[in-house]
């Protein structure tokens, strides 16, 4: 126990008249704890038989443990004067080991640490020591543990602290390591590579796109394309390069700030000349519109549609054809228009919309790739 106040008792023993057996006094803490011994009792000439107390004076603040550890004959009769213990030998710490729930913390984490004393007896018990943090910018202690007679340890920065408990001059260490909290990585830069840098007008390629992140991992992204030439060459959000003319044309990814870009070459093809699209109607033709496939369009005229009238466009291999003053191709078979191609492919026609004078659809179909035929 700690000594909360200065006086205290031991019992004597007296086993017959004038002989007196004394528990001495043993401490652990403070050295000289005892600062008187009085003897009164055995100073009477003739104790009674019976138990007694004998009244000591210890150093407030002494840790001591009352135990019988030695019988001594105090003196007996006869009209002797029996005589005190000369010294009263004091327990003294010999080490302190410190421990820690965990040696490394993440910042703002804690941890508990305590501390075992052995004395010179060769016993160990449990102490509160005095604790210091040598590194207080890394890592702070506090004696308000999470139980009693611990320390609480709080890391504040990365690095490295000694933890010391110090108790009846001596002392023991740990060592606390205190680690920051790892930075999200961050996107360092992006490639960007095309399946094919060399198109024809009317083919297509696909563009991918990888991130570099600053802690050296890589990842496929699906950054946001543009083309610097969409007349070239366009670039989808899903990453698709379409060919649309010839010349040369930049697909750019761009992905969390960092970008990366490829050239996209379409090479200008020779023309076919001309093909004709044929035409077979029960019901006459206010307008019409089609996509051709395999050859690239570059121009479309004559035919029944110039005879009547029509303006004929072409762009993206759809052509388009109308009145605006609301003139009709006659019910009948013919060359409906001719077209101007280039390419290396079989033409034929598409997506195809036949409307009569009140701008509904008609039943059109294809017959043999490049024939419409009408109900």
């Amino acid at each position: 126990m700690t000594a909360s106040q200065s006086r205290y008792s031991v019992y004597v023993g007296v086993q017959s008249a004038g002989v007196a057996q004394l528990g001495l006094l043993r401490l652990r803490g403070l050295r000289n704890a005892i600062t008187s011994c009085q003897m009164s009792l055995v100073h009477l000439k003739k104790p009674t038989p019976g138990r007694h107390t004998l009244p000591i004076t210890v150093a407030a603040g002494a840790v001591i443990c009352l135990s019988v550890s030695t019988v001594i004959s105090c003196g007996g009769g006869g009209g002797r004067t029996p005589t005190a213990p000369t010294s009263v030998t004091p327990m003294t710490v010999t080490s302190v080991a410190v421990r820690a729930s965990t040696t490394s913390l993440k910042v703002g984490a804690t941890a508990t640490v305590m501390a075992r004393a052995t004395y010179s007896d060769g016993k160990s018990a449990v102490i509160t020591p005095t604790w210091e943090s040598n590194a207080p910018g890394v890592a702070t202690i506090s004696t308000a543990g999470p139980v009693d007679n611990t320390g609480t340890v709080t890391a504040v920065a990365g690095g490295t602290t000694t933890i010391t408990g110090t108790f009846g001059g001596q002392s023991g260490t740990v060592s606390i390591t205190v680690t920051t909290a790892t930075a999200t990585a961050t996107v360092a830069g992006v490639s960007v590579s095309a399946s094919a840098a060399s198109l024809e007008i009317g083919s297509a390629a696909s563009v991918t796109a990888t991130a570099t992140y600053s802690d050296g991992t890589s990842a496929a992204v699906t950054p946001t394309w543009t083309s610097s030439n969409a007349g070239v060459a366009t670039a989808s959000s899903s990453g698709t390069v379409t060919a649309v003319a010839a010349g040369t044309a930049t697909i750019t990814g761009t992905f969390d700030g960092q970008s990366d870009s490829v050239d996209i070459t379409v090479a200008g093809i020779a023309p076919l000349g001309t093909v004709e699209v044929l035409y077979n109607s029960g019901t006459p033709i206010a307008g019409f519109q089609l996509r051709v496939t395999g050859v690239g369009v570059t121009g479309a005229g004559g035919g029944a549609a110039e005879a009547a009238g029509f303006s004929v466009s072409t762009g993206n291999n759809i052509v388009l054809g109308f009145s605006f003053a609301g003139a009709t191709i006659s019910a009948g078979n013919g060359v409906l228009v001719v077209l101007e191609v280039a390419g290396s492919g079989d033409a034929c026609l598409t997506d195809l919309v036949i409307s009569d004078s009140s701008g509904n659809a008609l039943g059109a179909s294809v017959e043999g790739c490049l024939t419409i035929s009408v109900p």
